[in-house]
């Protein structure tokens, strides 16, 4: 029986992730071709360079010949398991798989694919035997060109077409809608897309809209007074005479990219953003924002960001972790935990006790928790750091980027030990309920704002206690406040009568 074993890599990195080992296991129907034993000979380590998403690869399939052989992927020794697993299980969630190439006489010949069992239907089409279906592993197929080397050198190149001017010009098909100047100018100006502009203004649908100009306009001292970039938004807006509207069935809401600080404080923030039908789009330029975020951008598309206060998590830790599950398995959404919020939490169970010490005699309820955060179903992590000051000497990003940007979670030592360094920063969270709230939707608010996050979810919400979020509301500070059993997707991913259940 064939069998390979060597260092794992990711991006060429000097220190292995940990050691793996590959085999063909016996019994297990072969094609004709190219076999692992003579591939790897003289392959010293994996390395795993860049992740491809699973579709993307099915599209190239019909250059390659069908998969000769399988092999089955693993760690080497009980130390590389953890490692390995965490990074099966980001392949499995994602749907993503890797290649390396096939070198062979200084020629590459085809590449390797390396993917989860479960993804094999979809990336190959057919599904591979069931000898390498094991938890915990992944699949290696050879992929051989269809075309050998002699074949593609045999390939006609196509030669390359001058394009010449022509005067010939035939009839016009459609009339041009012939729009003023200023509408042309204001367009440009502000990036308005075409596709948004034909959407709006379509003849059937009455589409409403509202606009949350810029601060400077509403300012008490200039209160009467546009800005440039909301009277040019008008504009175009009002040529096809789409109706502005201040109801909650507003259509589509535009807001000035420098209002991004207050949006919380717009009219029934957090109840539209539950309404599929609205949408956010931004517009405008603001010295607080990257200047890839000017112009107009659609923002808050779908799903959504989770959030758990400590007393939730105390107080309902099963139906928070079976959330936790439920979010983890939903391709939308997404969920974390402040350290901060861990620290409270540890500090709640554990007063005036060593929570590490608990932790190590298995005497710690909130463990379920920690072993969600090491197994990668929710994040440890707090918002990251806007615009950077110059007059700082220490780069907040660079800082945020080294304990938070990881390809493996942490484990659950190393979880609480950050959340208890976090309560020890924060002093005043032990007296007041209300601080961590404070710190929740400071940390909420900012993640809201980050680019990365408001053009990729929707909704915002805190988990809380039910006695507790009566007392916050439904909506508070332009976040959803529910409890973990009340919690609704409102999409159709998951049937109704399983939310808040396992």
């Amino acid at each position: 029986m064939w069998k390979w074993s060597g260092p794992l890599v990711y991006k060429s990195g000097e220190s292995p992730l940990c050691r793996v080992t590959m085999h063909v296991p016996p019994n297990t129907p072969q094609g004709i071709g190219l076999r692992f034993s003579i591939i790897f000979q003289g392959v010293e380590k994996i390395e795993v360079n860049s992740m491809y998403d699973c579709s993307d690869i099915r599209s190239i399939l019909p250059a390659f010949r069908k998969p000769p052989q399988h092999a089955l992927f693993g760690p080497e020794g009980v130390e590389d398991v953890p490692k390995f697993r965490a990074m099966v299980h980001y392949m499995e969630r994602q749907q993503m798989v890797f290649m390396m190439p096939i070198h062979f006489d200084d020629n590459i010949i085809g590449y390797t694919v390396f993917f989860p069992y479960s993804l094999g239907l979809r990336l190959l089409g057919t599904p591979p035997p069931s000898g390498y279906s094991e938890p915990g592993t992944l699949v290696v197929a050879i992929l051989p060109y269809a075309l050998s080397q002699e074949q593609i050198k045999l390939v006609p190149r196509i030669p390359k077409i001058q394009l010449h001017s022509t005067s010939q010009q035939g009839p016009r098909t459609r009339t041009l809608v012939k729009y003023p100047r200023l509408h042309h100018r204001a367009t440009k100006i502000l990036g308005f897309p075409d596709v948004l502009r034909k959407f709006l203004s379509d003849p059937v649908h009455v589409r409403t809209f509202s606009i949350w100009p810029d601060p400077d306009s509403r300012m008490s001292a200039i209160k009467d007074r546009q800005s440039l970039e909301t009277r040019l938004l008008l504009n175009i807006l009002e040529f096809g005479q789409r109706s502005a509207s201040s109801k909650s069935d507003v259509r589509v809401a535009f807001i000035h990219i420098g209002s991004l600080q207050q949006i919380h404080k717009f009219p029934e923030f957090a109840e539209r953003r539950t309404k599929t039908f609205l949408q956010f789009y931004t517009y405008g330029t603001h010295y607080d924002v990257p200047p890839d975020m000017w112009a107009v951008k659609e923002i808050y598309p779908c799903g959504g960001i989770i959030t758990f206060t400590p007393a939730a998590m105390h107080r309902d830790p099963v139906k928070v972790r079976q959330l936790i599950i439920q979010v983890g398995r939903h391709p939308l959404w997404e969920c974390y935990i402040l350290p901060a919020s861990l620290g409270l939490l540890a500090q709640i169970e554990c007063g005036t006790d060593d929570p590490l010490l608990r932790l190590e005699r298995k005497q710690l309820m909130m463990e379920g928790i920690l072993q969600s955060i090491e197994d990668g179903e929710v994040a440890l992590m707090q918002a990251p750091p806007e615009k950077p000051i110059v007059t700082q000497q220490k780069d907040e990003r660079a800082i945020w980027a080294s304990q938070y940007v990881s390809f493996f979670p942490p484990t659950k030592k190393q979880a609480l030990q950050a959340g208890i360094m976090a309560f020890v920063q924060n002093p005043g969270l032990g007296r007041s309920k209300d601080m961590i709230e404070k710190v929740i939707v400071k940390d909420l608010s900012m993640m809201q704002r980050h680019p990365a996050f408001m053009t990729s979810y929707r909704r915002f919400v805190v988990i809380n206690l039910e006695a507790e979020g009566s007392r916050c509301g439904e909506y508070h500070e332009g976040f959803e406040w529910t409890s973990a059993s009340k919690f609704d997707f409102r999409d159709d991913f998951y049937p109704k009568q399983t939310i808040g259940m396992h």
